[in-house]
């Protein structure tokens, strides 16, 4: 991969990475110098830098980087190795010297401050200074300079020689005689890193006398030591600290911090395990956990050691509040027995579901955890537990990406549900499509959309129980898909009512807006943090705080995102929200009555066609809902002429079936009720009926209609 800078040179962001072709970027590129997500490299990078060379008052800076730049080159020669050289158009030299096998970004970088003792005048060594290191190799437009670019990166050998460097890499012997003609500046260059040696952590750990004072390590560093000693990480902490690949789903990752929760667990298993930072330290430097490595380059050079001491110092107190409280007593004898981090149930207890930051703790919590536990909680506990769910599958990479683009739709959908079971008090929830679209500031249509997605789907959240209820609409259960379900019980039930979408988030950027602001609370949090916790893109939520921001919704301070101090209530009767939730209640109102009509119009009985008078005809009424044909007018006085009963078989046999008949065809009795505005049906049940012939059983099943996706109920 290179980076293609479009300023001329000025910067290489990370936005503007792309692969490497055989096509020319015509502009200033470089190249990594280490692996991005292993932490590791192949090359040494030696920059001989003319600018360093003036700082140090050198003479003739170009020839003081030439003479050094040719006498490296020659001391690595007489180590059996070989280098690519070039120059670039203001005199500044590079050699480039490959390895068959990757090394340790500290390790490349402990080698180039060694080669800065032996050239200080003139050698750089900020390409190895972090695992982000980069380079401009050979052929690479130079930086821009008073508006254009002076040159190219050109080769000063032969490029066949170039090619045979680059096809024959320096082996092991080399990489040791060339540390034993280093030694010198080696000893020298090792303490500045301040990594501390194997030596020093393996010496035994004190016993901590006072569990209640903080104990420190030589380097200072808080530390929990164990009497015997650090114990090693678990298989499933192992491998995340060696790949860097984690459970998205376990460790409820978010998009723009994807990992933290992960890396966060390593660093608390650690803590808990007697580990000491300056280990730790050491592990990720020296390419030992390049997994752990790579969870941690989102932060720069500069930052990522103060974030490793920061979640060193959260895993520290985190493990001393829970071995506080180890043993005690927090909520009577009938609550859940606690669980200790080494996996033994211990005479106290704590508060149960117990929200657990520790991957171990976590694992023995859910296989303690018992199947039966769910049925023993009240509806509403059982709501919190459905909750925790839908946070987790928020959460979901893969979930999310089964959603697709109707993933904020549905999410409002479900914060809906949830709103209206806490109504009603129960995981059976009968809100009509009008009511939730009333609680999301959805259209009715795409609600029985989102519906049919949610309850189709594997592992779904809901499951319908019954539908065509009449005036009531369908009968939904919540219920928590078997991925989330361990997870949903343990983790701590989140406080507060499930709020669906206020009337004033329709005039402010819809369901998005609502996301972002219901991570809002009085702490300060930064606008990472409300990108995870909001599982939105980074652009999606910036715009959504400048809505809130524009609207006094939300204030931004030193240290983060806070709740601004407007009501929502007042802003939706500013913006005249509640004006149109208002019209579209009456709206739908209207839609009630009509379907409640259409209802007591199909209340007529089979009794009651039998007692009209046939020679009258059909009973008067108005043009068909279906319009699909207008009843027969008789003269007044005159009677039909009686059909045949083979006429009037072929005719019921004929007519085209409707839907509410589906249900009963091929029963032996007729249905007790039967619409009456069908004047086709009408005329053929009266007679078959008059006949004493049941006209359901020579019918043919026709083809159902397509009807609407989540019933006919408003």
């Amino acid at each position: 991969m290179m980076r293609v800078s479009r300023d001329g040179g000025r910067s290489y962001p990370k936005r503007w990475r792309q692969r490497v072709t055989h096509a020319h970027p015509h502009q200033p590129a470089t190249i990594s110098v280490y692996h991005p997500e292993h932490g590791t490299g192949c090359m040494l990078v030696l920059d001989f830098d003319v600018s360093k060379a003036r700082e140090s008052r050198a003479g003739d800076a170009a020839a003081q980087v030439r003479a050094d730049a040719a006498d490296c080159a020659a001391l690595i020669a007489r180590c059996g190795g070989r280098v690519i050289a070039d120059v670039a158009p203001l005199g500044g030299r590079h050699l480039y010297m490959l390895w068959q096998t990757p090394q340790p970004w500290h390790e490349l970088y402990l080698l180039a401050r060694a080669l800065q003792r032996r050239y200080p005048r003139t050698l750089d060594v900020t390409p190895h200074s972090t695992p982000h290191g980069q380079i401009r190799p050979p052929g690479a437009r130079y930086k821009s300079l008073h508006g254009h670019s002076p040159g190219f990166q050109e080769l000063t050998m032969p490029l066949e020689e170039a090619l045979a460097a680059l096809a024959h890499p320096n082996d092991a012997d080399v990489w040791a005689r060339l540390h034993e003609e280093l030694a010198a500046e080696l000893a020298h260059a090792a303490p500045v890193l301040a990594v501390p040696t194997v030596e020093t952590f393996s010496s035994p750990p004190e016993v901590l006398h006072d569990p209640a004072d903080q104990r420190r390590d030589e380097a200072g560093d808080p530390w929990l030591p164990r009497a015997n000693g650090p114990t090693p990480l678990p298989a499933d902490l192992a491998e995340i600290a060696v790949t860097g690949r984690y459970d998205a789903t376990r460790y409820n990752a978010g998009t723009a911090t994807a990992g933290h929760a992960a890396r966060q667990a390593v660093v608390s298993s650690l803590a808990a395990r007697g580990w000491r930072l300056s280990e730790v330290r050491r592990r990720i430097y020296d390419g030992s956990w390049p997994g752990l490595a790579q969870l941690y380059a989102r932060y720069g050079p500069r930052h990522r050691d103060r974030a490793l001491a920061r979640d060193w110092r959260k895993a520290i107190a985190y493990v001393q509040r829970k071995e506080s409280i180890r043993g005690s007593d927090t909520r009577g004898s009938n609550s859940h027995p606690a669980v200790a981090a080494e996996g033994d149930v211990l005479s106290g207890s704590l508060p149960w579901p117990l929200q657990v930051g520790c991957a171990e703790s976590r694992s023995v919590l859910c296989r303690s955890a018992s199947t039966d536990f769910f049925h023993h909680l009240g509806p509403y506990q059982r709501i919190r537990v459905w909750w925790n769910a839908v946070l987790l599958a928020e959460h979901d990479p893969a979930r999310r990406a089964r959603w697709g683009r109707a993933s904020t739709s549905i999410r409002l959908v479900l914060r809906a549900l949830g709103a209206a079971a806490q109504m009603s008090g129960l995981m059976a929830v009968e809100f009509g499509v009008r009511s939730l679209s009333l609680m999301t500031g959805l259209h009715y249509d795409t609600v029985a959309q989102i519906l049919t997605i949610l309850r189709e789907e594997e592992d779904a959240f809901i499951e319908r129980l019954e539908t065509r209820r009449g005036e009531r609409g369908d009968l939904y259960l919540l219920q928590i898909p078997d991925a989330y379900r361990q997870l949903a019980l343990w983790q701590r039930w989140r406080a507060g009512t499930i709020h669906a979408l206020h009337p004033v988030f329709r005039l402010l950027g819809g369901g998005t807006t609502a996301l972002v602001y219901e991570c809002l609370t009085s702490a300060p949090t930064s606008r990472n943090d409300l990108i995870r916790m909001a599982a939105l893109s980074p652009s999606t939520v910036s715009e959504a705080l400048a809505a809130l921001l524009q609207y006094g919704l939300a204030e931004r301070t030193s240290e983060g995102w806070v709740r601004g101090p407007e009501d929502l209530d007042i802003l939706a009767d500013f913006l005249g929200a509640t004006l149109q939730v208002q019209a579209l209640c009456e709206t739908y109102r209207a839609h009630r009555a009509k379907w409640r009509a259409l209802l007591a119009s199909w209340r007529l009985t089979v009794d009651d066609i039998v007692q009209q008078n046939p020679g009258d005809g059909p009973i008067p009424i108005e043009p068909s809902w279906s319009e699909r044909s207008t009843p027969v007018q008789h003269p007044t006085g005159a009677q039909p002429e009686p059909a045949s009963q083979d006429d009037d078989l072929q005719r019921v046999a004929d007519a085209e079936v409707p839907v509410w008949l589906d249900d009963h065809l091929g029963a032996d009795t007729l249905p007790r009720r039967i619409p009456a505005r069908d004047p086709v049906w009408e005329e053929i049940w009266g007679t078959e009926v008059e006949a004493g012939r049941n006209p359901l059983r020579v019918l043919r099943r026709p083809r159902r209609p397509g009807t609407r996706a989540d019933g006919p109920s408003p």
